[in-house]
């Protein structure tokens, strides 16, 4: 248990030059895998805020190895749950969505970055997650930088782009909502040799003269304008939280039937669920740098935190919420218990002080320590 997880921390300790630096990577690293979603650099105990801001926003550290190997190690864990995986191997799901992290105040030297987006003020991410059976693996992230800029499609075309050729073989499925349904996404999912299903508008228009809003209930192959092959649509209800019922349709690029069309229309919802564990979990978007580089070393040090939860413990079932608390847990003690024990120490220290500050005898503090 947690083998590929050592490896990995070993791997990305010796990017780091100095033993100041190794200290610091530890102590950030540390408050991601608290797993509250605060990971924010006052909250350490072992370094102080001041060393821990310079290494983010000035440090000179190469933070694009440390991306490469972050991308490599999914790779790997991606092709060693494919290969060890018995029987009929499910298909590789390539979920592409943009997501906002809301920020307030000012951000002078982030202006290129920081977008309004549907009323939304931050940071939009454009991230592939890859989904395999329980496997969850984000595969990359791009900024979207407002109009003008590369729209979020051609981002997650981007991405696509980098996933390793040999995936191919497995048939990947990529899933995406309207914001990628454009006749440029669409061509460009056919020269890269890959299918997808794909959200659109109710008014989207085919040939002859129709809206997919017309379409019959069991679906069926149209023409979109602008668009020089045939894809397969279906619609189908979703029902919110609040009771309200919205229809929604899908097409697919390769030939598929309503039903099946429809149920990998829904399986684009499970990238909802990884956000929500980042944001409420692995801090994404708790960010309060105001540089560039700082930023971007704070989201990979998010998406690492999530990655060495996940190869801490054995996958659970299909269908089965893990427990990333627990997963977290177990990679801050398994990975930096050194730094831990430190922390506890410090605080030990910390509490007699207090003790002696308002009177309490040593008896009194060492029957509290031994009860704890």
């Amino acid at each position: 248990m947690g083998v590929h997880a050592q490896a990995l921390f070993s791997r990305l300790l010796a990017l780091f030059s100095t033993a100041h630096q190794k200290r610091n990577f530890q102590a950030l690293l540390r408050l991601f895998l608290e797993a509250d979603g605060r990971p924010l650099p006052q909250r350490s105990l072992s370094r102080s805020l001041s060393a821990l801001s310079r290494f983010l926003n000035h440090a000179r550290w190469p933070t694009w190895k440390l991306s490469l190997a972050i991308r490599q190690a999914t790779e790997e864990t991606l092709a060693r749950c494919v290969a060890h995986r018995r029987g009929k191997k499910p298909r590789p799901l390539l979920i592409l969505d943009l997501t906002s992290l809301e920020k307030a105040g000012r951000f002078d030297r982030l202006a290129d970055w920081i977008q309004t987006f549907h009323g939304v003020r931050g940071l939009h991410l454009v991230v592939l997650l890859v989904v395999y059976g329980p496997l969850r693996l984000p595969f990359g992230f791009a900024l979207w930088r407002g109009k003008g800029s590369p729209s979020p499609a051609q981002l997650g075309l981007r991405l696509l782009e980098q996933v390793p050729a040999w995936l191919s073989a497995y048939r990947p499925l990529v899933l995406a909502d309207t914001a990628f349904a454009s006749a440029a996404f669409l061509k460009g999912i056919k020269a890269l040799g890959l299918a997808a299903v794909v959200g659109m508008r109710r008014d989207r228009a085919w040939l002859p003269p129709g809206r997919l809003a017309h379409l019959e209930p069991q679906g069926r192959a149209v023409k979109l304008r602008g668009i020089p092959f045939p894809v397969w649509a279906a619609g189908y209800h979703l029902r919110h939280a609040d009771g309200r019922v919205e229809q929604r349709f899908v097409v697919s690029t390769e030939p598929m039937r309503p039903h099946a069309l429809v149920r990998w229309g829904r399986r684009r919802w499970k990238i909802e669920a990884f956000f929500k564990v980042m944001k409420q979990r692995f801090g994404l978007g708790r960010f309060g740098q105001k540089s560039p580089v700082g930023v971007y070393r704070f989201l990979l040090l998010s998406f690492l935190a999530f990655l060495l939860s996940q190869l801490m413990e054995p996958l659970p079932p299909t269908g089965e919420d893990p427990d990333w608390g627990r997963w977290a847990e177990m990679a801050a003690i398994f990975l930096l218990l050194p730094l831990l024990h430190l922390a506890l120490l410090i605080e030990r220290e910390k509490l007699r002080r207090m003790a002696q500050e308002l009177g309490v005898g040593p008896e009194a503090m060492e029957l509290g320590l031994e009860y704890a």
